[in-house]
């Protein structure tokens, strides 16, 4: 079971890391108890994921914008879709970068690679829930998209340089990881 302490502090760590310290990997638990330890990160963001999309559906439905009526927030019908959708996703990224990296020789920084992935994931959906409940319950859903547009443009600056420090790889290299991870997550928000 992931501790407390350990929680925080990776989440501590993704925040040093977008500061760009030197010493955010410190934050870490990069062993294999860490690998274990990260899948924690999964399944607390997939439950903030799922508290997020409630909100916004009972927000949007509540909403005098005819295009957003008309959702419905039956619990099924709201969060088994796009849940099992970012699980999927979140897994087949790590899966395509393991063996992207493993062809580029890089495959003792995976383990690294895969387990600040996992917290940063967790730290980026936690920040946007904050936002978007911030937005939703005081500017209001008329600058919802504009501000998930910024951030989502923010979140794939952070995973670029994530990855080159964890993986060490190029910035070329690392580019190429956050066009996968955008078209990965594409994939399966457009096909399904």
């Amino acid at each position: 079971m992931t501790s407390f302490a350990e929680i925080t502090s990776s989440i501590q760590g993704c925040l040093r890391l977008a500061k760009g310290d030197s010493q955010a990997l410190g934050y870490f638990n990069i062993s294999s108890g860490g690998f274990w330890s990260s899948l924690t990160a999964l399944v607390l963001g997939l439950i903030i994921a799922t508290v997020q999309i409630y909100i916004e559906i009972h927000v949007f439905n509540s909403s005098d914008i005819p295009a957003v009526q008309g959702l419905k927030d039956e619990p099924l019908d709201f969060s088994f879709v796009p849940i099992v959708l970012m699980l999927a996703s979140w897994i087949s990224f790590l899966t395509i970068i393991y063996f992207a990296a493993r062809s580029a020789g890089l495959i003792n920084h995976y383990w690294t690679f895969f387990i600040v992935y996992n917290w940063s994931q967790l730290t980026i959906i936690g920040i946007w829930f904050i936002i978007s409940v911030f937005i939703l319950g005081t500017v209001g859903i008329q600058f919802f998209s504009l501000a998930f547009f910024l951030y989502l443009i923010a979140s794939y600056v952070y995973l670029w340089y994530m990855t080159t420090r964890t993986l060490q790889a190029s910035p070329l290299m690392s580019l190429g990881v956050v066009l996968i991870e955008f078209l990965v997550t594409l994939t399966f928000v457009v096909v399904f």
